[in-house]
């Protein structure tokens, strides 16, 4: 992880443009909006929201996918064989968990960058 970043977005232009600026997950992002037609309560609550959207890992995610793939890696790699199948089943048992977890992590850094593309839409249409 990188150090801090620091950006001011002065118009709507530079706004629409901040998905492609910055690769998801580049550190912590501190965002300072100083757009016209934006008052105070609205500029501070979108701050927020769009620096947790652009700091966000899919850990959460990864790590749901990696409690729900528990008891299908455990039927895979013992249960299908009737005991356990030795080390084939123990690969086959964190092969589950680790494809499970990396899975879920992609697709929650997917779901942030949807997130972050609507939350930047839907403050532009304020503006």
């Amino acid at each position: 992880m990188t150090g801090q970043i620091h950006l001011t977005l002065r118009n709507p232009q530079e706004l629409a443009a901040l998905p492609q600026r910055l690769t998801l997950r580049q550190g912590q992002v501190r965002l300072t909006l100083a757009l016209p037609g934006l008052g105070e309560p609205d500029r501070s609550l979108a701050e927020v929201r769009l620096s947790a959207l652009l700091t966000a890992c899919g850990c959460s995610e990864g790590a749901l996918a990696l409690i729900a793939a528990l008891p299908p890696a455990v039927w895979l790699a013992f249960l299908s064989h009737g005991s356990p199948a030795g080390w084939q089943g123990w690969a086959l048992f964190f092969g589950v968990l680790v494809v499970a977890s990396v899975l879920g992590k992609i697709l929650g850094l997917m779901i942030a960058r949807r997130r972050l593309t609507a939350e930047i839409a839907c403050l532009l249409a304020r503006l």
